[in-house]
């Protein structure tokens, strides 16, 4: 390891205290660094042997975008809340980071999203990247939307409701669990399909091999033409607005995305450790 770029955000002052203790580390160890606030301009992915997201998932998320199409390995430090993304707590520096510097971790490949949203055949929007999920909902409060799904040509189903989720194994534990959707392994190479809050009994997730795009159209319910705005969003970072008729295309990204792990944790020990999977409610 010689080349590392480390991502943080200047708003977040555990982030900017969490900085000093780990460019001494970098420093110790004779590492060349770069220090990117994020939405910065950086060019010099190619240089990198890895890249550092400081904060929360929040940041992991952004930093995701910007290094999966260049195959730059990511590592999470945790410095904000939940932190499930991250390899390291910020309590763990200096120690795992010495670690990690030294002799490296394993490295998982974690699926990526890429969307797109078209109105009459012209794109609108995108080709953007997400490491979670694409959420469509209607954009007006306190109103359900009509949408119709397919998986590459197959029709789906119809779907009432708040919205629906598209989601890559990873993202399975972000909304989409939220929204009663199973847990994924995230390795896996396939699409979780979750509705928000259908207005039926009979609607449940699913699960797709992410070989065939998922295609989301926004339709009037019952032929009706009032105006309704609806909203895709990206990882909860790029939006868009759409209307009737516009359709949301949802394939899988030609570049996973790079992530070190910590060696000392398995999937659920995360699982444990992070959202108490599995742990019954202690007594009071």
């Amino acid at each position: 390891m010689k080349t590392v770029a480390v991502f943080y955000d200047p708003e977040k002052s555990a982030s900017l205290a969490a900085l000093k203790r780990i460019t001494r580390v970098f420093k110790e160890k004779k590492i060349r660094f770069f220090l990117l606030k994020l939405g910065a301009r950086f060019g010099r992915f190619r240089d990198l042997d890895a890249a550092i997201a400081l904060g929360g998932d929040g940041t992991m998320l952004r930093v995701a975008q910007l290094v999966a199409p260049h195959s730059v390995p990511l590592l999470g430090i945790n410095s904000g809340g939940l932190g499930f993304l991250s390899g390291i707590e910020f309590s763990e520096v200096p120690a795992k980071l010495e670690a990690f510097l030294s002799t490296g971790f394993p490295v998982q490949q974690r699926r990526m999203l890429e969307v797109s949203v078209s109105r009459k055949g012209a794109r609108i929007f995108g080709p953007e990247i997400a490491l979670n999920e694409c959420i469509v909902r209607c954009a007006e409060q306190g109103r359900a939307i009509y949408v119709e799904s397919f998986y590459g040509s197959d029709f789906i189903a119809s779907y009432f409701g708040d919205g629906i989720i598209v989601s890559t194994p990873t993202g399975s534990t972000a909304y989409a669990l939220s929204a009663s959707g199973p847990i994924m392994a995230p390795q896996m190479d396939a699409f979780l399909l979750t509705p928000i809050c259908p207005h039926t009994l009979t609607q449940r997730p699913l699960v797709f091999p992410a070989d065939r795009p998922v295609t989301l159209e926004i339709k009037p319910w019952r032929g009706r033409r009032e105006t309704l705005s609806a909203l895709a969003s990206v990882d909860g970072q790029r939006n868009v607005k759409m209307k009737y008729g516009d359709v949301v295309r949802i394939t899988e990204y030609g570049k996973p995305l790079k992530v070190f792990v910590n060696p000392e944790l398995s999937y659920f020990d995360v699982l444990r450790r992070k959202l108490k999977w599995g742990e019954r409610a202690r007594e009071i």
